[in-house]
């Protein structure tokens, strides 16, 4: 009778144990569901926080690189740029300022045609066809771009890019010979929109195929790539970089030197984090 009775009180202990055991776990388990929820919920509500930073940080940005080209009331920017280097410089405070630089973002092919019509479509159409298929090597400048108008600029643009605009309106046997001879005018001199005239003429191009490359190769471009870098302390250590495409509108014949100064002349299309370098 005392081995049955201690039999089952012992079993009354391992079962009572087992049910502690398993409500431990159970609570556990509840207590690591709740942290996590509230790791996730931080998470989430840090990303928020960050991109609602991010997102005021790149229209303050956007706005001053506006009104410096309002300011410029209708000139032409390209004479003010180099590419890369810096043309704007804001202190933030706290040792920290952002240094603002402009390129040449018009020296490549659009990528696709979609969304143009007309003649803008089949141009941008040839154009891509007459590049050169295959891989390209990473370090040299693309030959085609998401963004912005269907005529190349000729201040950025290499051979290959030349040639397939010359081939969107010729022949395609003539875009050899006319690049080498507007590339060989580059490296002298700033290119001018004289020189797409001039150097068809020299090769007699009949003034219809000249009028059509004055409309699909451009001496100034209205697209350029903006980048901000975020420098702090003397060493200028870089922190960040945020970068886009804006379009800039061209510059207009006859306009005075103060009008327009509050005209909308710009547009960003585009807006990203960049690697730090």
């Amino acid at each position: 009778m005392r081995r049955l009775l201690h039999r089952f009180t012992s079993s009354r202990r391992a079962y009572a144990l087992m049910l502690a055991v398993l409500a431990a776990a159970g609570i556990t388990s509840m207590l690591g569901l709740m942290l996590e929820r509230q790791l996730t919920q931080r998470l989430s509500v840090a990303r928020q926080v960050e991109a609602y930073q991010r997102h005021h940080a790149a229209k303050g940005y956007q706005e001053i690189v506006d009104s410096w080209i309002r300011s410029l009331a209708g000139r032409s920017i390209a004479p003010l740029i180099t590419d890369g280097e810096r043309v704007l410089t804001l202190d933030l405070g706290d040792g920290l300022r952002a240094e603002v630089s402009f390129a040449d973002a018009q020296g490549s092919v659009l990528a696709s045609p979609a969304g143009l019509t007309g003649r803008d479509f089949e141009r941008v159409r040839l154009m891509r066809a007459s590049l050169p298929q295959g891989s390209r090597d990473p370090s040299v400048p693309a030959l085609t771009r998401d963004v912005g108008p269907v005529a190349v600029s000729m201040r950025s643009a290499p051979a290959e890019v030349i040639q397939a605009a010359f081939a969107s309106v010729a022949d395609l046997s003539g875009g050899v010979e006319f690049a080498q001879r507007l590339l060989a005018i580059r490296a002298e001199q700033p290119i001018q929109q004289s020189d797409v005239a001039k150097t068809a003429i020299a090769l007699g191009v009949t003034p219809e195929i000249r009028a059509r490359l004055n409309e699909v190769l451009v001496a100034e471009p209205s697209l350029w790539f903006v980048t901000v870098e975020l420098r702090r302390g003397s060493a200028g250590t870089v922190v960040a970089r945020e970068g886009g495409h804006i379009v800039v509108a061209p510059r207009r014949a006859g306009r005075g030197s103060t009008s327009g100064i509050w005209e909308k002349s710009s547009a960003f299309l585009t807006w990203q984090k960049l690697p730090i370098q």
